[in-house]
């Protein structure tokens, strides 16, 4: 049996000449993937350590009043220590209502996923499409299921607020990012 190419050497000439354009088109999108994840990792970074210190801001004060209502009521300072004991209640439930630890900790694991995404993503453009021995059906279908993963890791991350973009931006733009291996020689 002849193959394609012993048949149609023009055909197979024009796909060979425009697999360079494809794999280029392959790595803009997998940069594309990459730079959404890097913005994503650090917004949700940026969210983690705001709920980090709305827990330490509302549990260590919810602490210290309980300590002090309890203090107040062996001195037999009954107004006192009422008072003290229903602001560590308030502050209490105010905790259980917003759990800020377990925001955090969402946070963190959104961030930790994006960053591996990033990554895969950052090696898929550098590395798997400079192989030209790479089918481009092939590396089209690892961008696929980086893309999915994108996907997935925007369905059911946490949202979170402006602010935290705002923030990821500019210690991004501040270089925050940056890998000292990626610095070019002129500029360290």
């Amino acid at each position: 049996m002849v193959g394609p190419c012993l048949r149609w050497p023009l055909s197979c000439i024009r796909i060979v000449a425009q697999m360079p354009v494809a794999v280029e088109a392959l790595k803009r999108e997998a940069k594309r993937i990459e730079e959404d994840a890097l913005y994503s990792a650090k917004r949700h970074f940026n969210a983690c350590a705001y709920w980090g210190a709305v827990h330490y801001l509302i549990g260590v004060p919810t602490v210290v009043i309980a300590a002090l209502s309890a203090t107040f009521a062996a001195g037999h300072h009954d107004a006192t220590a009422v008072s003290l004991a229903a602001t560590a209640a308030v502050l209490a439930g105010l905790t259980t209502f917003l759990n800020p630890h377990q925001r955090a900790a969402a946070h963190a694991l959104s961030g930790n996923r994006y960053n591996r995404l990033r990554n895969h993503a950052r090696i898929f453009w550098q590395l798997d499409c400079a192989d030209a021995t790479k089918d481009p059906d092939h590396l089209r279908r690892q961008l696929d299921a980086l893309d999915a993963q994108r996907n997935q890791l925007n369905e059911h991350s946490p949202s979170t607020p402006r602010i935290a973009f705002i923030f990821a931006r500019r210690g991004i733009e501040g270089g925050e990012a940056t890998y000292a291996a990626d610095v070019d020689d002129t500029q360290a």
